[in-house]
């Protein structure tokens, strides 16, 4: 990206709030599949319940720790938190 080309960083500003919303989504689909309650995944990652509403919602950025421990907590694999939804723009 070239500094100052408002456009390139406005692309990179709106793919990253698209990822933050899909990872947010498969994270919600799974924690419900396996049971799981806001709160009780929040004590499995050891952090708050707010800290899940945030994800789920894609409004946390999340770091990469994070997402090797909800990972770990779900059992996601790493595909489902990085796979795209719907069609692929060409």
């Amino acid at each position: 990206m070239i500094y100052g080309d408002k456009r390139a960083q406005n692309m990179s500003k709106t793919s990253l709030v698209t990822i933050q919303r899909e990872i947010g989504r498969s994270v919600a689909v799974v924690r419900k599949r396996n049971r799981l309650t806001q709160q009780a995944l929040a004590r499995l990652l050891k952090t708050r319940q707010a800290n899940i509403s945030r994800i789920e919602r894609g409004m946390q950025n999340l770091s990469l720790d994070l997402l090797v421990r909800l990972d770990n907590a779900l059992g996601l694999g790493y595909s489902i938190l990085f796979r795209r939804s719907g069609k692929r723009k060409r």
